[in-house]
């Protein structure tokens, strides 16, 4: 394989790791702080949390590193003005 295509792709997937860990802490914060600000006694139970932030931040996270090498190419065709090739007046 490549080596730079072997370190885009290193990059992508770190990138992706990192957008689920720090997703995690703040969907179970957000979850929690609801809870507070609803008024619930009775909070969920931190395995129960745990799960359905990691579910909810891998589908996010999953989302984003799909779109965004999409976002990178059409950056790209508006720096180097490929874009108005396709333009009609």
């Amino acid at each position: 394989m490549n080596k730079a295509l072997l370190i885009i792709m290193a990059v992508y997937l770190v990138g992706f790791c990192v957008c689920v860990v720090i997703s995690v802490p703040l969907i179970m914060w957000a979850v929690r702080k609801n809870d507070e600000e609803e008024g619930y006694y009775e909070p969920m139970e931190t395995p129960e949390l745990f799960g359905k932030a990691s579910l909810t931040a891998w589908i996010i996270s999953t989302v984003w590193f799909l779109v965004l090498p999409l976002y990178v190419l059409m950056l790209a065709e508006k720096i180097t003005g490929k874009d108005k090739d396709n333009e009609q007046y």
